[in-house]
């Protein structure tokens, strides 16, 4: 904003008195980041908004909206910026338009002191710029100008022209008889005054809220609407949501005992991750946590959801649904804060007024739980809502106001867990799935049937009790019906991950020692003992046959992707083996995998045996895909890509003790290849240095075939042969011990060729090896020289020189000149003219001058 200098000794500026437009002003306390809708205006990037209802007055001021966190204006961004009157113009939104003042004092620190605006000026209104605009009663223009009891009382007159009223010594008086007569038509809402007892039929109140809470009415409400009811005039009201209907009353004690779980306070916080560090924090991913101050960019009073990374560390979310997702808030700085957890963030059971604390201290509405909370009770039996509670514990239920939570203070559970009460307790809850519910109160149980029982305190007896307990007997002789003793079925419809469980069992077993601490499933049931899950056959009858199966995994129109799973911390060691026993079988226990054809018939099967015995264990595929046991004679293992006779497999086997341990390809196929590859930059190698042969000397292989760019190496580097490009390269000497035998070329390395006119003329052969057949021509003892063009040929090679037999004359020849790609050979006879035709051998020796 351009500044415009007023006074050099007060620094000021006209940009304090007055600052540009905004576009909306806020209503109530919001998020200082991203693109929202304010007082009906959708605020976008770069936009202007004034804040004024910050619950921490000191983020009060002018920001400038972005996707991301907002950013306070220039010209409210300093100290210099902002005065005791300083005027705002807000020109949008539906009731925060007009003029805007500051009434903080003076002085004012941007970031540490909380500003406050009071509005000045309405928006303008063009019907009020005249008095010619506003529309009037006739008459009473007169009235205006000369106001008089005569002038009022001709606008004061019946449809006759009798006045009703009047004025008596300067006041508006009634008819002289004192009695209202000709009453026809009288406007209830402003002609009659006063109230009507209730013991005469009335209500005892002018308004119709008043009248609700002196008849003690409720209101029909949504949940959604509840927070905004003045409690001042409504103290019942009934929610009408599907899935949620029930009573609330309002309570405006403190209710944090019930609301507040613990307060976790962090040790670190590293905002560049967003992650929050806090030893044994207890929470779980969306759980409800309020900051008790406005830090690290985080809003007082504002409900954030749990992301658990693991026992020390978490995230914060914006809603339940970014906590499911993983999306964390961004966190603006790192001072260690404390937030509260709240029981019920989702408010389903306890619901914080508008404005109020969400940590119940200012009390909030509390849905009845039950008969007693509407001040109806029965002993023994409770009907709440959709529930029915039954037993001896019933009573104790409702002493518990805290909720049906299955951890954290106040619990039910925990509550009857460590109870001193010597008596038997025993619950029968049936109530509703709740399938409707699309966001159910967080670790509020939504239960068809709970159960619970505990026996008698101090008591010595052998006497067994059931949490829940089923029985079902089966007598039809003819049929196909089942029989269950329980059955579990749990559905999950749309949505997130949600995790689905069919049955979860969670045993305890306190103050007991296992009698034998060492398990094995030879043993028989020992008392002290502690199992999860118990299974036993037979039940209560006196002539059981043996069944057939302890569990039972089938398809009910979808397949699980596993049978068993274990967590790595789920089983503990053996105290004798060391070992963690995922499945125990007794003596020659078997595991066996089946399938079935179309009639019935075993396709396959395969099968482990365990035995107490030394030479009896076994891993058999009884179709020969894959076995392998331990015989008096040796090992046998057989491996099988597939389950058919002609397939191929790895064989291992020694035919007889000492002898070689084989492993060959074998199945159905003439010719088979087995391979052996290591993983990364690994290697096929001997359990040791230069122990074993590859080979030996009477079973020796065909064939080595080495991949380009191979290398062999000896004695790890001290010799190798490198491959490249068809090149093999020598690290060291290469040496011939055999006495007819030496080190040259091989057929396919040399050629031939003749000269054509005469013996000066060049010849072409590109060749390391060869043989030149001179032009036929009398011997002369002049030196003449020819050139060889050959592309073998680098320019620090050596050629070797001879003439072969058959030459009639004797020859001086030498190599004169090399270089790249070709080479020179001058010669002359030392004895004898006489025509002759010699053959000149060469070789070619590579060299280098490096």
């Amino acid at each position: 904003m351009t500044s415009i200098q007023i006074d050099r000794t007060d620094g000021l500026s006209s940009s304090t008195a007055i600052k540009g437009p905004c576009l909306v002003a806020t209503t109530a306390n919001i998020t200082l980041s991203g693109e929202q809708t304010i007082d009906g205006v959708a605020v976008v990037t770069d936009d202007r908004v004034l804040v004024k209802n910050q619950t921490a007055g000191v983020d009060n001021g002018i920001w400038k909206v972005s996707t991301g966190v907002w950013s306070r204006t220039k010209d409210f961004s300093g100290n210099r910026d902002v005065k005791t009157g300083t005027m705002v113009n807000v020109v949008g939104g539906t009731v925060g338009s007009g003029w805007w003042q500051v009434t903080t004092s003076d002085p004012i620190t941007i970031g540490t002191t909380s500003i406050a605006f009071a509005q000045v000026l309405q928006p303008y209104d063009a019907d009020l710029a005249s008095w010619a605009l506003v529309t009037r009663a006739a008459g009473f223009d007169t009235f205006t100008a000369t106001p008089s009891s005569a002038n009022l009382r001709a606008l004061m007159t019946d449809e006759s022209g009798t006045g009703l009223a009047y004025f008596q010594n300067g006041d508006l008086g009634t008819p002289s008889a004192g009695v209202a007569t000709n009453l026809t038509g009288l406007p209830l809402t402003t002609g009659v005054t006063g109230t009507l007892p209730i013991a005469n039929g009335g209500t005892n109140a002018t308004a119709a809220d008043a009248a609700r809470l002196n008849l003690v009415l409720p209101t029909y409400t949504t949940l959604a609407l509840l927070p905004g009811l003045d409690t001042t005039k409504d103290a019942l009201a009934y929610v009408t949501d599907f899935g949620q209907e029930g009573w609330f009353k309002w309570d405006g004690s403190d209710l944090s005992t019930r609301t507040v779980i613990q307060s976790v306070t962090s040790t670190s916080v590293d905002s560049g991750t967003e992650i929050i560090t806090k030893a044994g924090h207890l929470l779980s991913t969306g759980s409800g946590v309020v900051p008790t101050t406005t830090v690290n960019g985080l809003t007082l009073n504002t409900v954030y959801y749990a992301i658990v990374i693991d026992a020390n560390t978490f995230k914060l979310a914006a809603s339940p649904t970014d906590a499911i997702a993983g999306t964390a808030v961004n966190l603006t700085g790192t001072t260690n804060f404390t937030m509260k957890q709240v029981r019920d963030p989702l408010q389903r059971v306890y619901v914080i007024k508008t404005g109020g604390q969400l940590d119940g201290t200012a009390g909030a509405w509390v849905k009845a739980q039950g008969a007693q909370d509407l001040g109806i009770s029965t002993p023994n039996f409770h009907r709440f809502n959709d529930r029915l509670l039954l037993g001896l514990g019933a009573t104790g239920w409702m002493g518990d106001s805290s909720g049906m939570g299955s951890s954290g203070a106040g619990s039910w559970l925990l509550d009857e867990q460590g109870s001193g009460s010597a008596f038997n307790m025993s619950y029968l809850l049936v109530g509703s799935a709740l399938s409707s519910v699309t966001n159910p109160v967080a670790g509020f149980p939504h239960g068809g049937i709970l159960g619970a029982t505990r026996s008698l305190d101090g008591a010595d007896s052998q006497t067994s009790y059931w949490g829940v307990a089923g029985f079902s007997s089966g007598h039809a002789t003819s049929g196909s019906s089942v029989g269950w003793g329980g059955y579990f079925e749990g559905v999950k419809r749309s949505g997130s991950n949600t995790t689905m469980q069919g049955l979860e069992v969670e045993i305890t077993n306190l103050n007991s020692t296992p009698v034998n601490p060492v398990i094995s499933p030879e043993s028989t049931y020992v008392q002290g003992r502690t199992f999860g899950i118990f299974m036993a056959s037979g039940g209560s009858n006196a002539s059981p046959s043996d069944a057939d199966s302890a569990f039972f995994i089938g398809n009910n129109g979808a397949k699980f992707r596993t049978g068993l799973t274990f967590y790595s911390n789920g089983l503990t060691k053996d105290a004798s083996t060391n070992y963690q026993h995922a499945i125990l079988l007794p003596t020659k226990g078997r595991v066996e995998w089946y399938t079935s054809d179309a009639l019935g018939n075993y396709a396959w099967t395969q099968h482990s045996e365990v035995s107490n015995s030394a030479n009896s264990h076994y891993w058999i595929a009884q179709d020969g895909g894959f076995f392998m046991y331990n015989v008096s004679g040796g090992i046998y293992s057989r491996i099988s890509t597939n389950t058919s006779a002609s397939g191929n497999y790895v064989h291992t086997i020694a035919s007889n003790p000492g002898a070689a341990v084989q492993l060959v390809a074998a199945g159905g196929d003439t010719n088979i290849n087995l391979m052996l590859g290591a993983k990364g930059t690994g290697g096929v190698m001997p359990p040791s240095n230069d122990a074993f042969a590859l080979g030996s000397a009477t079973v020796s292989w065909s064939d080595l075939f080495l991949a380009s760019g191979g290398v062999i190496n000896w004695n790890n580097g001290n010799y190798t042969v490198t491959h490249t490009s068809g090149v093999l390269t020598f690290s060291g000497s290469v040496l011939s011990a055999g006495a007819t035998s030496g080190i040259g070329y091989a057929t396919g390395a040399g050629g031939t060729v003749t000269q054509g006119t005469s013996r000066t003329t060049g010849v072409t052969l590109n060749k390391v090896s060869g043989a030149i057949t001179m032009f036929t021509a009398a011997g002369s003892a002049t030196p003449a020289s020819f050139t060889v063009t050959n592309s073998a040929v680098a320019a620090t090679d050596t050629i070797i020189l001879n003439i072969k037999s058959g030459a009639t004359n004797t020859y001086f020849y030498f190599v004169t000149t090399v270089a790249a790609g070709s080479f020179v050979i001058t010669f002359w006879t030392t004895g004898g003219t006489s025509s002759d035709t010699p053959v000149i051998n060469f070789n070619v020796i590579k060299g280098v001058a490096a």
